[in-house]
């Protein structure tokens, strides 16, 4: 009977043996594929710049994490020349951007077309989410292309949150692109006023022109904006300004057929016509001594 008890005794210690060894055979598993690089080459994923840049596009956190925990330069591009990050940035991927800024990747980083992040995160469904990440990660706020400065574009847009977002990382406010064309001009074309305050306010320049002679008042007079116009005439924005080719904010208003503009206009001191220059004064003569 003791030899039997012992027997069940060692039996039942067996099956607990075999019972602990179970449990812990797929820990083992995971701590050896626990290794970024083993974990990706069972996945068939390569470890390079093409993959992490395709990779972050479609928002894939779990592959982009093994990646640059296998090393990667979060700064590496493809063969195109897009970083991850501007991949990311604009297919609107906010949690691949957190994790490549997390990781070291430029803020300022540019895509292949020389646009930069931010400008690309402006053009998303969710702007401001991917702005402030990139903002607090030490993105230029002034850094544009030739066509925009982020402040341009989000004045365009009429976002007055986005605008302050910007504002609040003193951006250049009267940044000019290729056109001569400032924020204030964007936002006056498209009638938004809370956003003209908001870059008035911000130091914004109300008669700065356009390569075309255009003030933000021309813009907000041609295109009808007349809340526009008028909060222009009240911040004292100059009515009589004359572009390259001799044409007003009256003028524009006039053959628009925007009548309530040409009124308030005229109102406030506009001309129709260009006032003829003074005669030039002559030097009076000097007689020449012996």
């Amino acid at each position: 009977m003791p030899g039997r008890l012992t027997a069940v005794l060692t039996l039942g210690t067996l099956s607990a043996a075999l019972v602990a060894v179970a449990a812990t055979a797929p820990q083992h598993a995971a701590a050896a594929s626990a290794d970024p690089r083993v974990e990706l080459g069972r996945r068939g994923v390569p470890l390079t710049a093409n993959a992490l840049v395709g990779k972050a596009a479609t928002g894939d956190t779990e592959t982009v994490d093994l990646m640059l925990a296998a090393g990667l330069d979060p700064n590496t591009r493809n063969e195109e020349g897009n970083a991850a990050l501007t991949a990311a940035t604009v297919n609107g991927q906010a949690d691949v951007v957190q994790r490549l800024l997390a990781h070291g990747a430029d803020p300022s980083a540019r895509d292949a077309g020389q646009h930069p992040a931010l400008l690309l995160a402006l053009r998303t469904h969710q702007p401001a989410n991917l702005a402030k990440l990139l903002l607090e990660a030490g993105a230029d706020p002034s850094d544009q292309d030739a066509t925009w400065s982020p402040l341009m574009l989000a004045s365009m847009l009429g976002d007055p949150d986005l605008v302050q977002l910007l504002l609040g990382h003193q951006p250049r406010v009267d940044a000019l692109n290729d056109r001569g064309m400032t924020a204030l001009m964007f936002a006056a074309g498209r009638g938004h006023v809370p956003v003209m305050r908001l870059l008035v306010e911000h130091g914004a320049w109300l008669n700065a022109h356009d390569a075309g002679g255009h003030t933000a008042l021309m813009y907000a007079a041609n295109n009808g904006q007349l809340d526009a116009v008028r909060e222009l005439l009240e911040a004292h924005a100059e009515v009589n300004v004359w572009n390259r080719n001799g044409q007003s904010a009256l003028s524009y208003a006039r053959v628009n057929g925007h009548a309530p503009i040409v009124e308030a206009l005229k109102a406030a001191g506009a001309l129709e016509t260009k006032p003829a220059p003074p005669p030039r004064r002559r030097a009076p003569l000097r007689r020449r001594t012996r």
